[in-house]
């Protein structure tokens, strides 16, 4: 095989990855169940990868003592005023219900942290540190979409309960 026939398969190949990666979340956003999570953002901004906010969940805390490091589980997810809240954990992925797929990522004592997939989310340049002073005074919520897996994906940021609309973003605030 010869050197450009080896390096066009080679960028074949992560076209496809990526392009793959990307159809993929667009098909839980289209076709996944709604549900609004509350969150307290932490770390605004990275020198490489630009403004964005890590979102830490309410239901990233678990008190279980069946869990490990490790662990896939399934949370259950009910709706409880204007959020869903956890209801319980399965290690076996329900035939029904709107549930979400995680990892346990740490174990303190009986409280359990898992990770869902959905802790990032990239704002545009400048946005990231009002974000980060608005947790203190203000609601932070995200609206998630969930497929049928509990594969999870993000489709809006909101602050008291309205949507953070980032289109106009140079002259307009987010609250």
């Amino acid at each position: 095989m010869t050197r450009r026939k080896s390096f066009l398969i080679l960028m074949a190949v992560w076209f496809a990855l990526i392009f793959s990666y990307c159809a993929y979340k667009e098909y839980v956003l289209y076709y996944g169940n709604t549900a609004f999570l509350e969150v307290v953002p932490v770390d605004p901004r990275d020198l490489f990868r630009g403004d964005y906010v890590i979102l830490d969940y309410k239901i990233s805390r678990i008190e279980n003592e069946m869990l490990s490091v490790g662990d896939i589980v399934y949370v259950f997810l009910v709706k409880d005023g204007d959020f869903h809240t956890a209801e319980r954990v399965s290690f076996a992925r329900p035939k029904s219900g709107l549930f979400i797929k995680g990892i346990v990522s740490e174990n303190n004592g009986k409280n359990f942290t898992i990770i869902y997939g959905i802790e990032n989310y990239f704002v545009p340049e400048g946005k990231g540190l009002e974000l980060e002073n608005a947790r203190d005074s203000e609601t932070l919520s995200v609206a998630v979409k969930i497929n049928s897996y509990g594969n999870a994906a993000i489709k809006n940021l909101y602050v008291n309960g309205k949507k953070a609309d980032f289109k106009n973003y140079e002259d307009t605030k987010i609250n």
